[in-house]
């Protein structure tokens, strides 16, 4: 009976076995009560009885206190509540005690306790922990928190200050070592804060109906913690297939330079489009310092054109889907129209008196000619009496104009030329683009010419040329903006090129282009034009070639030389005028109005839906063909023995009986 009551004060010092508490009133099994009355007791004299109730074996330092008890209990007392009043005591008093196997105990203060390595208890709950000051550790393994955020909850609970709690977040589990009624608190609270926390977090995937989604979620995401920036594949492809070129808008100032070169075009460089970067700033705040959408993330998914929203609440998925419908509004369109009107105007008079002597009349040696305008031999022969030829200079060399031609004598030959010629060129070009709004549009309308760029040769003695690609016509690039107050704002660069004359380098013929650049920053009102900018050139040209001296004498001197006058004057006038097509409505009206105003293209439309007809007419023709080989399958067959038909009646009255 004594060893039984031994090892239950063992299990209950040690804080494994766990007693049931008497109810009020019932009569207490072994009182202690009588034995527990401390009254100024020397805590050598409570150890004593501590180690008695609990059969351990007291292993005491030397340094302990001197502390004086007093404890009266108020009724009976068991053998364990005697082990946790004597507990309760030693912790006040900074005490602790560590078990050490089943026999022994050690008795710290409250200091060296943390240098100290306590027995670790099994997995439990905090239900199985007896609410006791023995100096214990345990291990807790959490699931849904993170150890370092539960450790902060629990250091206002840990009697042995913060080292006492431990956390590693890898794997997920906390460190206890603290008396085992602060142990079983500490589990309490593990239990109700280590739990699946309900997420608010609200995601949709929104379609975008209008514009990319890509610029789409960089606009929202610069609203958010960690803006980013999102590039379409669309654009990219856009950006890598255009022809190259600077980029619009470019320039301070509008110009206009007209120029001739033998050489490629100007500016050509590659265009470049700017893109918003990652950043943090307080431009993406809501102008408090915070951003707006806070934590929302926003990724955008291409081959469906939308837009994945995580959100923190419903509050802020409302507000993201407010932005959106904002942004992703159909967008007008403008049709601009570039009216190019170029005029050539050549104004040329050519005057001159040609004459001739046969050489045998001078020396043998000395060839002919005096004249300036046809050149030696004006006639090469005779053009008289039956042996006349028509193979003669002057005839070779006839232009439209006054050409008289004669003789004077039997040697000298006459010829006189006179000619004015009027040219004029009217070229009105109007190329159209349409396009939306803040959307760059690029028109080239045009030919491509391919001209010799180098020549090589190669060690066997052979040549090979490299030819390059040169686009001659008319280059539009716009990048409009349509104002709410009935504007159009339009970022514009327009090259007009043409060929003037070819010339030949190393024996290649290159191509001189006449090159006219504009570039310019304007607005005008819907509808109305405006001009882009304009190009006037005035040549006069004066030519006097005869013979020397006598070309200039008075009265006489031009019948010995050629006079030629040469005036030219070209004009170049660019008009821009754009068109709001708001709607698909206004935009299919805007095309039928082209095709109206294009009688080619409208002549062709028609015989494009004449044939359309023709062929439906045809199709249905053969539809009711089909249709009818169909009808005539399913008549009855006139073949069958009437026979048949009556054994099947006589069947059927027989069933029926």
């Amino acid at each position: 009976m004594k060893l039984m009551k031994t090892l239950a004060g063992v299990l209950l010092g040690a804080g494994i076995m766990t007693a049931a508490p008497a109810p009020p009133g019932a009569p207490v099994e072994n009182d202690v009560s009588a034995s527990m009355r401390f009254e100024k007791t020397q805590l050598e004299l409570v150890l004593d009885v501590f180690g008695e109730l609990t059969g351990r074996s007291l292993i005491r330092p030397s340094n302990l206190p001197q502390i004086v008890v007093d404890f009266k209990p108020q009724g009976p007392m068991s053998e364990r509540d005697a082990v946790e009043a004597i507990k309760a005591i030693l912790a006040i008093n900074e005490l602790g005690i560590v078990p050490l196997g089943d026999k022994f105990a050690q008795i710290l203060p409250a200091n060296q306790l943390e240098k100290d390595s306590p027995p670790f208890l099994p997995a439990a709950t905090s239900a199985d922990l007896q609410e006791d000051k023995t100096y214990v550790g345990h291990i807790v393994h959490l699931k849904h928190t993170k150890p370092s955020e539960v450790a902060e909850a629990l250091k206002t609970f840990s009697r042995l200050g913060q080292n006492s709690i431990i956390a590693l977040d890898d794997s997920r589990t906390l460190l206890l070592r603290d008396y085992a009624v602060n142990i079983k608190r500490m589990l309490q609270i593990v239990e109700q804060i280590d739990v699946e926390a309900p997420s608010d977090e609200e995601f949709e995937i929104i379609d975008i109906k209008y514009a990319l989604a890509a610029d789409v979620a960089s606009v929202i995401s610069n609203l958010t913690d960690n803006p980013t920036s999102f590039t379409s594949s669309t654009q990219r492809q856009l950006s890598g297939a255009g022809s190259g070129g600077s980029r619009l808008g470019g320039g301070a100032s509008n110009s206009l330079r007209p120029q001739t070169t033998g050489g490629s075009r100007p500016g050509t460089t590659g265009r470049t489009v700017a893109r918003p970067t990652t950043s943090s700033t307080s431009s993406a705040s809501s102008g408090i310092g915070k951003p707006i959408l806070g934590n929302t993330r926003i990724m955008a998914y291409e081959p469906k054109n939308a837009v994945l929203v995580i959100t923190e609440n419903k509050a802020k998925m409302a507000l993201v889907r407010k932005f959106i419908d904002e942004l992703d509004q159909l967008q007008p369109m403008v049709l601009i129209e570039a009216i190019i009107m170029d005029i050539a105007l050549d104004d040329n008079l050519s005057f001159g008196l040609s004459l001739s002597q046969d050489k045998e009349e001078i020396t043998g040696s000395f060839g002919q000619a005096l004249g300036s305008m046809h050149g030696g031999g004006v006639f090469k022969g005779k053009l008289r009496g039956s042996g006349a030829t028509t193979d003669t200079g002057i005839i070779e060399n006839l232009s439209s104009g006054l050409n008289y031609w004669g003789f004077i004598g039997n040697k000298w030959e006459v010829a006189v030329n006179a000619i004015k010629t009027d040219t004029r060129v009217n070229i009105l070009s109007t190329p159209r683009i349409q396009t939306t709004h803040a959307k760059e549009a690029e028109l080239f309308i045009g030919e491509t010419h391919p001209y010799i760029a180098s020549s090589t040769v190669d060690p066997t003695g052979g040549s090979r040329s490299n030819y390059q690609q040169k686009q001659i016509g008319i280059n539009l690039r716009v990048l409009p903006f349509i104002n709410p107050d009935g504007l159009v704002v339009m970022d514009i660069q327009q090259t007009i090129g043409d060929i003037i004359s070819n010339k030949e380098i190393d024996g290649n013929q290159v191509p001189i282009t006449t090159d006219r650049t504009a570039n310019a920053n304007l607005y005008v009102r819907d509808g109305d034009a405006v001009v882009l900018g304009g190009f006037i050139k005035n040549k006069k040209t004066e030519s006097k070639s005869g013979i020397p001296f006598l070309k200039e004498w008075p009265v006489i001197g031009p019948l010995f030389r050629d006079n030629t006058d040469k005036n030219e004057r070209q004009e170049l006038v660019v008009l821009m005028r754009p068109t709001v097509l708001e709607t698909p409505e206004a935009v299919s009206a805007g095309t039928q109005s082209m095709y109206n105003e294009m009688p080619l293209i409208g002549r062709a439309k028609l015989e494009a839906r004449s044939q359309e007809i023709k062929y439906r007419k045809l199709y249905e023709e053969e539809k009711r063909k089909a249709e009818k080989g169909q009808i005539d399958g399913l008549r009855p067959p006139t073949n069958l023995n009437p026979s048949l038909f009556k054994g099947l009646d006589e069947l059927e009255r027989n069933q029926g009986n």
